[in-house]
């Protein structure tokens, strides 16, 4: 797996007492889903993965109550089908939000439970405009841009070892 700057902005993150659900955004095939879902396996003992622009399953588990986080964490425990949701020790991850607006709505309903580490992502959160009427949980969610791979990160990826690197950065 590359090393990204990214990883350590989401341990930040994770480590922050009292953390809201996390919104990455950034441009189509930057890492982004490739980054969260190796910064859960590392960090939690269960991640849970929807992506709603593959899966309209997972867009029917956000059908019903967006208030409710019983239900919410029912309906996604049956979509991964491995039993209930771990409180504390679940990372549930919702890629490509911006084709599911219920989805996002109920980003309010996970900060506002505490039970699980919620982080949403995709490309074209900011670009899509919907006819129809969806809270966005202005203040119950964090942002995050993440971007091409920059040229320590090239270095890196590499192999080039950071010693070189801070040479490198003298110059």
């Amino acid at each position: 797996m590359l090393r990204r700057k990214v990883d350590d902005r989401l341990l930040e993150w994770k480590r922050k007492d009292g953390h809201r659900p996390l919104l990455v955004k950034g441009q189509r095939q930057v890492g982004k889903t490739s980054s969260i879902l190796e910064f859960g396996r590392r960090n939690y003992g269960r991640v849970v993965y929807l992506d709603f622009s593959r899966s309209e399953a997972a867009k029917r588990a956000f059908k019903g109550d967006v208030d409710s986080i019983e239900e919410i964490a029912m309906e996604l425990a049956f979509l991964d089908g491995h039993g209930t949701l771990q409180p504390g020790d679940t990372l549930i991850v919702l890629d490509e939000i911006q084709e599911c607006p219920r989805a996002r709505t109920a980003l309010k309903t996970f900060a506002e439970s505490g039970l699980y580490d919620v982080i949403a992502s995709g490309s074209l959160i900011d670009a899509v405009v919907r006819a129809d009427h969806v809270f966005i949980p202005v203040g119950y969610e964090e942002h995050l841009v993440m971007r091409s791979m920059d040229f320590e990160e090239f270095l890196w990826a590499m192999g080039v070892g950071d010693d070189v690197i801070a040479k490198v950065r003298g110059c």
